[in-house]
């Protein structure tokens, strides 16, 4: 770890040491008193739902009345699970967070959630629980389209709670994750970093999201042909499970490279690769804290809105999407399944790499 993470790592948790000296409960597993609302100035309601710390599948929801507005307001979700941050007695953070619909590039975070278990059961009790929550509100939660990771358990509950209408798309950023972790854990990180051919074929795997999806089995079977021998049980851990019921999600993943490093580097560049949070207070304490925090940060995203002084993307992530943009377009009609992939492979190299340095 550099200096500059070392010192971050020793910031945050000199933050947390400071604030959990100011009126931390005796018992941090009861959450009560202001610790359920967003904090000076306003102490708005920010707890929304807790069945208790003796409940085997314990689910805590966080979110305002104003966040389940912007919720309501947006078609589109994106969902995802944090492990990094999860205070102790939970197995994940879990957020779901939106675009604002005038600036598709800016996202925040409407609500935060902690999770004690990774079924679909607690994904399906997570959702209704919601809806439940703002029908009373009389606000209506329809997305149109939800992007999540490649858990089953999440895709089935989503079906079941809000229908089959929707439209549910892979996360690139998830998908690459996964390739490497797997790259990883075959022991071939060392061919991956010093073989150009193996890692641009690694890409290649990844690129087939990209794929128009009546050609994603196509491109599957055309990897197998070419693939370097080392890859073997990469090849056959991979293609499988993209294959198991996954197809037509992987193959709709949209085409947003630096977007989804916005969304899922932001809570975890900004506390959770440094430190595991012990205690539920913290998680309390990094989402509703002035100082740069996740829900001020949000605050002051919807403030710039309002008087047009938003930051724009950088121009390097808007060029390799136009890139991106510019290949899927002309899909397959000006190349072969193996230049379409190869041109994919090497527009996103630089920028997954980039991804595969953060995990969870």
């Amino acid at each position: 770890m550099d200096k500059k993470a070392t010192d971050k790592k020793d910031t945050v948790k000199c933050i947390l040491r400071r604030q959990r000296s100011k009126n931390c409960p005796i018992n941090s597993t009861i959450i009560e008193g202001n610790w359920c609302t967003t904090g000076e100035p306003n102490f708005k309601r920010f707890l929304l739902y807790d069945n208790g710390s003796n409940s085997n599948e314990r689910i805590t929801i966080f979110a305002t009345d104003d966040s389940l507005k912007l919720l309501s307001e947006a078609e589109e979700w994106f969902m995802n699970g944090n492990f990094a941050l999860s205070p102790t007695e939970f197995q994940q953070l879990y957020v779901i967070q939106i675009q604002l619909i005038q600036v598709k590039s800016i996202f925040i975070t409407p609500v935060f959630c902690l999770l004690k278990r990774k079924t679909q059961s607690s994904y399906e009790k997570l959702i209704k629980i919601l809806l439940e929550k703002c029908n009373e509100r009389e606000i209506y939660l329809d997305p149109l389209i939800v992007h999540v990771d490649f858990e089953k358990a999440v895709i089935e509950a989503l079906k079941n709670t809000i229908g089959n209408h929707i439209c549910i798309k892979g996360c690139f950023y998830h998908l690459t994750q996964s390739t490497h972790r797997k790259i990883q854990s075959l022991g071939l990180e060392n061919i991956y970093g010093n073989n150009s051919d193996f890692s641009i074929f690694c890409r290649k795997l990844d690129s087939l999201a990209f794929l128009p999806e009546n050609k994603v089995l196509e491109g599957m079977d055309f990897l197998r042909t070419i693939m370097p021998p080392e890859a073997t049980d990469l090849v056959d851990y991979l293609i499988p499970r993209m294959s198991m019921g996954l197809t037509e999600v992987f193959s709709i993943i949209q085409i947003m490279v630096s977007d989804f490093e916005t969304l899922h580097h932001s809570i975890h560049h900004q506390y959770g690769m440094y430190i595991k949070l012990p205690l539920i207070m913290d998680i309390i304490l990094i989402t509703k804290q002035k100082g740069g925090t996740i829900l001020s940060s949000d605050e002051t995203k919807l403030a710039q809105f309002a008087i047009g002084n938003l930051s724009k993307k950088k121009k390097t992530y808007e060029n390799m999407q136009e890139k991106l943009y510019k290949i899927c377009g002309d899909g397959l009609t000006q190349r072969t399944i193996d230049e379409y992939l190869t041109a994919i492979a090497y527009t996103i190299r630089l920028d997954s790499e980039r991804n595969y340095e953060c995990t969870y």
